[in-house]
């Protein structure tokens, strides 16, 4: 939360989850939670509840198939620190990283420490289960006008998004990106 261009993105598995990151970004305490109490949960956009679509807001296009598939999870249990250095950093294992996965069930969890292109290819995965999400959040965000709006952009309206007038990058995924070397 102190470094607050530093590139992290990652999907939890309910959205409530996802509040102890926002809240920690803004610095802030969270609210004390009252019984019976439903209040919209807060999320910020790179760290978010994977969240399937819920079949009111369908953009265009995307109904057939949406609606045809079956739902399926995506269980994974990753962490990758800076994945082009030469000390990168892949976690991975069946460990949910708290007291019960430990003590009680006797998971696995793996470091694995100087290896580029595994985390390189780790975190290629990571940022493919973000996007698959990700824009399901935006979706939601959006409503259906707003989402369908963002699908029909012309080339140079898509473009903006990542590219400003003089060609510097926008985006910070795709910064992330960028600074990889071979």
């Amino acid at each position: 939360a102190k470094k607050k261009k530093l590139f992290v993105r990652g999907c939890v598995t309910h959205k409530s989850a996802s509040e102890g990151f926002y809240y920690q970004l803004k610095g802030v305490t969270p609210p004390k939670k009252k019984k019976g109490e439903k209040k919209p949960v807060k999320q910020d956009p790179r760290v978010i509840g994977a969240e399937a679509f819920d079949g009111k807001v369908i953009p265009e296009g995307w109904q057939k198939e949406i609606l045809k598939a079956g739902f399926a999870i995506i269980h994974d249990k990753v962490l990758v620190i800076d994945p082009f250095s030469d000390k990168s950093v892949v976690v991975t294992g069946s460990h949910n990283l708290g007291h019960k996965a430990s003590f009680d069930n006797d998971e696995n969890l793996i470091i694995i420490e100087g290896n580029k292109k595994l985390a390189v290819a780790y975190a290629t995965h990571v940022l493919d289960v973000y996007d698959h999400f990700v824009w399901r959040y935006t979706v939601k965000r959006l409503g259906l006008q707003g989402a369908n709006q963002s699908l029909s952009s012309t080339p140079d309206g898509w473009l903006d998004k990542y590219f400003d007038a003089q060609g510097q990058i926008k985006i910070a995924q795709l910064r992330f990106w960028m600074q990889a070397t071979a």
